[in-house]
């Protein structure tokens, strides 16, 4: 039986038409699953264990880790916004401080117990980078946040300490609390940071974490 030319490639032509699809099917499936897997991490806290656990039983850091140069240089000239706080003041208290308080003064007392008490702040910090919770901030003075200046959260009176970070919502108040600690300068919240970023910031300070 005589077959014409054109049939014989209209046939391999149907062939790898199907051997293309079924590749771009393998890889499209591929991506879901990889998807799926990432998903699935950071559905876990900073540990593996669920996010419904307690404060405390987060781990601390060792007595024998070392601090990074830049956490050190922190140290020497750590005066800015550096508030005093009470005895009766606790992670606790600090962590509902930053979570729900609006008083910048009072926020700025959990941001320092954070950093003199960093070995039990620090991995509860990194939990909360993405919460996007707005809290919102009063007594401000005259405080510049460049991005809550154009939202018109905070008046600019042309002079004023400036913060680089969103401190306005829970996940950049963690950030700024983490990045004034340890002077490190890879991840920094904005009000246009988008949840996928936070938590991509999350995972670089879980790495961070990891090697101290």
């Amino acid at each position: 039986m005589y077959i014409g030319l054109d049939r014989v490639i209209e046939s391999h032509s149907q062939a790898l038409t199907l051997v293309v699809i079924d590749n771009r099917t393998l890889i499209f499936m591929a991506k879901q699953i990889i998807i799926i897997f990432i998903a699935l991490i950071l559905e876990t806290n900073l540990f593996g264990q669920n996010t419904t656990n307690k404060i405390d039983t987060f781990p601390i850091l060792s007595k024998d880790f070392k601090k990074t140069a830049n956490w050190i240089k922190a140290d020497s000239d750590r005066h800015f916004y550096y508030a005093q706080y009470g005895d009766t003041l606790n992670l606790l208290k600090a962590i509902s401080i930053i979570k729900h308080n609006k008083n910048f003064l009072v926020f700025l007392q959990a941001k320092t117990y954070c950093i003199d008490n960093y070995k039990i702040s620090i991995p509860k910090l990194i939990e909360m980078l993405t919460d996007t919770t707005k809290v919102g901030l009063t007594n401000t003075a005259d405080l510049i946040i460049w991005d809550r200046l154009q939202t018109k959260d905070l008046e600019f009176y042309g002079h004023g300490g400036i913060i680089n970070e969103d401190i306005f919502t829970v996940a950049g108040r963690s950030s700024y609390i983490l990045n004034e600690l340890t002077d490190e300068n890879f991840a920094h919240v904005h009000v246009a940071t988008s949840l996928l970023e936070l938590k991509t910031f999350q995972e670089l300070w879980k790495a961070w974490f990891r090697q101290l």
